[in-house]
């Protein structure tokens, strides 16, 4: 039984970071959006995989907050992560035990497009989130 839930979880992870919408990639780019912030992205629902009632470890309890966190605050991150700089960032931050905010903060600035995009398609908010963890781990102590 845990076996086909954990692949019913890999399989909805994988859809959420591969699906896309047209608006979006219409939006990434233009004059009047040149970094492409879309509203959008905040909408792509993510079919509950941050229930945090369902979290039975501290690991997953953790997980589900920080995916929480990214969909509430996806606007605000991508615009902070292209200043390099921002109170936002700093809260994710927090979620983790960064030694080094300075080259963090550097690192999310400069993989903005890699965050945030597949393409110049925008990245659902569980797809953020999972790129933003992976970098983020990697400053961890």
């Amino acid at each position: 039984m845990l076996k086909n839930r954990v692949r019913i979880m890999d399989i909805s992870t994988i859809l959420l970071f591969l699906s896309f919408s047209f608006s979006s990639l219409l939006a990434h780019g233009q004059p009047d959006n040149p970094i492409g912030i879309s509203s959008f992205v905040t909408s792509i629902p993510t079919f509950g995989t941050y229930e945090i009632s369902r979290a039975k470890t501290p690991e997953e309890k953790r997980k589900a907050k920080l995916m929480k966190f990214v969909d509430e605050n996806l606007e605000q991150l991508q615009i902070e992560i292209a200043k390099g700089e921002g109170e936002t960032m700093d809260t994710f931050a927090s979620f983790y035990n960064i030694a080094d905010m300075k080259a963090w903060r550097e690192t999310l600035q400069e993989s903005y497009e890699s965050i945030f995009f597949i393409g110049k398609v925008a990245k659902p908010s569980g797809g953020v989130y999972a790129y933003l963890d992976m970098l983020s781990r990697k400053f961890e102590p």
